[in-house]
């Protein structure tokens, strides 16, 4: 093989055999006039053609290698030697943390902490601007607080209003300035990189695109991991007017590792450059009945992934830098369904159709009958012209809460319906009567149904000692602190991997001085078993990638 160095690519000539073998390398091309192969001239790509090629490779082009290697793996090395730096930074900072800023400085990179460990607050000590976050709706005012306690000379700056006052504050921008905007916003204002055969799309206004910004920080990544969506494709096309990328998800796959290159997409293109290659490189693809699926990383393939992975990934866990955090203990708790519930489940289960209280609920394929039984298995719908529009009684789940409820107070509750939460508060509110004879509980709730002032008033109250028990739909999974609670229980578990491990975070976090329980409230033979499993099954492909330390000390390496 002869290879040459040319600016930021290799141009690589090759035998006839050999072409097979070199389209199977991210980033190349094929200049079929000259028979050249242009290759990126990156360390990833460089390691996929020893891997293929070895020995066949001449000496000036692995000197080549060897040096794109050693600035590789350097970023891996500067961050565990970062104290050499933290006489410089704010001694507020835990010491992992101070880790986290000198990684961050270094260069574009995934900062994958667990949630709690302060993601903010290492991204404002890394970034000079002028910056831009984009992060969730609810977390914009937040994050101008924080840059003002913790981003030193950065102004922060919120994109918010109408397009008038976006324009206004656009006009702004100064080298000092972080701007802060939703993910919602950021079609409104770029234009959208190709993918595939989606060609690149200009934008009604392109105003992001017209700064050059020091730092580009996609907070809550994971919000990136569809490529067709034209919010991921505007976020790497601003990438692409950043000299630095900060992409932070303590959860950077949901499924599969197609979510993971979407997101290292934005983080470094020109290393993670055509998903279809880096599928067939070192993905486990599989057909399901439905279509191929994106199973998980080949386990031949992954210490290569590693190697091209791990330099721009840092992940600790609380266990790991929270030693004196308190413990997290899971309970599930198996429940018999009423017998009226109980026998509209089997008949949705085998006929796609259950008579309740003289009205028919009807579901028209396999998905919308997974929705009935889900429902189903945590109380009684209340039908009209066919539809559901409320939740009520029987219900199993409800009365295991009131028996947790009985004995402790200052419980949070999730579901990922707003109909069962609703339900189980306005219960939970009224005074009973009879042998469970009690005054009505004190219920705050944080649901899609109450805006983010009212949300915060709830929190507030709850954390104060205000409220009984906190009712949260999966809008309560980010953003919220509510540490005074020890216990958590799941009426129903959301079928999100993401969801799940962000909402147990909202009260397992710094300033959490109790022992934790979470309680999964699990009806017997239903759906409730079936999303438990599926949510096992997709943490063990999140491990398989950012292979936590306990998580990989208990199943041994990569054999999850």
């Amino acid at each position: 093989m002869i290879l040459d160095y040319v600016g930021t690519t290799f141009t690589a000539k090759v035998g006839v055999r050999d072409h097979l073998a070199m389209k199977r390398i991210p980033g190349t091309r094929h200049k079929a006039k000259a028979d050249l192969w242009l290759v990126p001239a990156t360390w990833p790509a460089m390691l996929q053609m020893a891997s293929i090629f070895g020995n066949e490779i001449e000496a000036t082009a692995t000197a080549r290698t060897e040096a794109l290697r050693l600035q590789h793996q350097a970023k891996h090395r500067h961050c565990r030697a970062s104290h050499l730096h933290k006489g410089l930074m704010d001694p507020r900072l835990y010491p992992f943390q101070q880790d986290g800023v000198s990684f961050l400085r270094w260069g574009s990179s995934l900062l994958g902490d667990e949630m709690g460990l302060g993601k903010t607050v290492q991204a404002l000590q890394a970034t000079m601007g002028p910056a831009l976050v984009v992060t969730t709706n609810s977390m914009t005012h937040k994050w101008a607080s924080e840059c003002a306690e913790w981003g030193g000379t950065l102004e922060p700056l919120v994109l918010e209003g109408g397009p008038k006052a976006r324009a206004e504050i656009f006009e702004q921008v100064g080298d000092r300035t972080l701007l802060i905007m939703n993910w919602e916003k950021l079609i409104l204002h770029s234009r959208q990189a190709a993918f595939g055969s989606v060609g690149a799309k200009p934008g009604k206004d392109e105003s992001l695109n017209e700064f050059t910004w020091a730092t580009t920080i996609a907070d809550e990544a994971h919000r990136a991991k569809d490529p067709m969506s034209q919010q991921t494709r505007a976020l790497w096309a601003v990438g692409q007017c950043s000299d630095r990328r900060i992409a932070m998800t303590g959860t950077p796959m949901a499924d599969s590792p197609d979510d993971l290159w979407s997101i290292m997409h934005f983080v470094s293109p020109e290393e993670w450059p055509t998903r279809g290659k880096f599928r067939e490189r070192y993905c486990e693809m599989r057909d399901n009945g439905f279509g191929i699926e994106n199973v998980g990383i080949r386990r031949e393939m992954m210490a290569e992934f590693d190697a091209i992975f791990q330099p721009r990934f840092l992940r600790r866990t609380k266990t790991e830098v929270l030693p004196d955090l308190p413990d997290k203990t899971f309970v599930t708790v198996p429940l018999e369904m009423a017998p009226k519930q109980k026998a509209a489940y089997k008949s949705m289960a085998e006929e796609f159709i259950a008579l309740i209280d003289g009205d028919l609920l009807v579901a028209t394929d396999i998905l919308s009958q997974l929705g009935r039984l889900r429902q189903l298995a945590s109380a009684t719908p209340v039908i009209e012209d066919g539809e559901v529009v409320a939740m009520g009684a029987p219900s199993n789940k409800l009365d295991a809460l009131e028996d947790i409820l009985s004995e402790k107070r200052g419980v949070v509750v999730f579901a990922e319906s707003r109909k069962l939460i609703e339900f189980i508060g306005s219960e939970l509110e009224k005074k009973k009567g009879g042998k469970k004879a009690r005054p009505p509980y004190k219920v705050g709730y944080i649901t899609g149904a109450y805006g983010a002032a009212m949300r915060q008033r709830y929190v507030d109250a709850f954390q104060a000692g205000e409220l009984d028990v906190m009712l949260c739909t999966m809008a309560g999974k980010e953003g919220v602190t509510l540490t005074r609670a020890d216990t958590l229980v799941y009426v129903q578990l959301p079928q999100s991997n993401i969801d799940y491990l962000q909402s147990q975070d909202r009260i397992h976090r710094i300033g959490q001085e109790s022992n934790v329980t979470v309680i999964i409230l699990s009806s017997e033979g239903t759906a409730d078993e079936t999303v438990a499993a599926n949510l096992e099954r997709k943490n063990d492909r999140l491990q398989q990638v950012v292979r936590d330390n306990a998580r990989v000390a208990l199943y041994g390496g990569s054999d999850f």
